[in-house]
């Protein structure tokens, strides 16, 4: 009888660290999913990350709460940007990497310490042929190289020298080496790496059917009130920019209908109205919304 009640026991410890790993495991896959999710969201530009900033000397500087979009102006006039999911540090959780441009290379890492999202900022010197295994390397110059890896914590990516080649001296994991060694150990753990997939987002596709694409920004279709000194709108009608997907538009000005024919894209990021009433067509700036003119603003509105 003991013997048997000895036996149960065991078993039932046994069962149960079996459905404790399994429920971790569970929790990790939970884990991972969420995290896809949320570099998703970036990627729509539905949800915000915290933006750090690449410095020349290696720092990096707080830019507070951002948007990928906020960095469209990197893309130039491209309407589409490059991106992938790598594991970057090897900690079975993946990273999202974004290129806006040589000028903007973004890591979005999600701090399982923290619970928070953040984004690195760094550039395409700084951070080229990214591979597989999380390695990548960064060029000051023809006689200056150098392969990193980084890792993530407390809101932080720190990045670790692996192994260098500057003006003829050769460095792998912090030791002086032989040029034979260095290119032996870049060969076997860099080079002869797979290159990380990349994909592509196409930001036009999201945005031409809600609004006239002018540069990198969307003015929407619909109406523009008048913003008064308030800060409230001029809902009443004194002062709208109707701008319709059929390429015609209505512009109030105070009480006066200022005969809007037509629209078109306009230089630096302008929208252009053609209006019977004025002699030369109003150029409105776009940003965030807002159609500027001559210290008048008009938000846009749903309503």
């Amino acid at each position: 009888m003991r013997k048997f009640i000895f036996i149960a026991i065991t078993c039932g410890l046994i069962i149960g660290v079996t459905a404790c790993g399994t429920k971790n495991e569970i929790v990790k896959k939970e884990e991972n999913i969420n995290t896809k999710n949320m570099y998703q969201e970036v990627l729509e530009n539905k949800r915000e990350y915290h933006e750090y900033q690449k410095e020349s000397d290696g720092t990096y500087t707080d830019n507070g709460l951002k948007k990928l979009e906020d960095n469209y102006d990197n893309l130039a006039n491209e309407t589409s940007f490059r991106y992938s999911f790598v594991d970057l540090d090897q900690d079975k959780d993946e990273e999202l990497v974004i290129e806006l441009g040589e000028d903007n290379i973004t890591i979005i890492n999600y701090d399982q310490e923290t619970k928070e999202l953040n984004g690195y900022v760094t550039w395409y010197r700084a951070f080229k042929n990214l591979k597989e295994n999380g390695y990548y390397e960064a060029s000051g110059g023809a006689d200056d190289t150098r392969i990193y890896q980084a890792t993530f914590k407390n809101n932080e990516m720190i990045e670790k020298e692996l192994a260098t080649s500057i003006s003829g001296e050769y460095k792998v994991e912090g030791n002086t080496v032989s040029e034979e060694e260095y290119n032996q150990y870049v060969e076997e753990n860099f080079t002869s790496k797979e290159a990380i997939t990349w994909q592509v987002y196409n930001i036009e596709q999201e945005e031409t059917s809600t609004g006239l694409k002018v540069g990198n920004k969307v003015v929407k279709y619909g109406t523009y009130y008048l913003k008064l000194t308030d800060g409230t709108l001029a809902t009443d009608g004194s002062g709208t920019i109707e701008i319709k997907e059929d390429g015609t538009c209505n512009y109030y000005s105070g009480w006066s209908n200022m005969g809007c024919l037509s629209f078109y894209e306009g230089n630096d990021e302008t929208i252009c109205l053609k209006t019977s009433e004025m002699a030369e067509d109003v150029c409105f700036s776009i940003e965030n919304d807002t159609l500027s003119f001559n210290g008048s603003t008009y938000q846009y509105s749903k309503n």
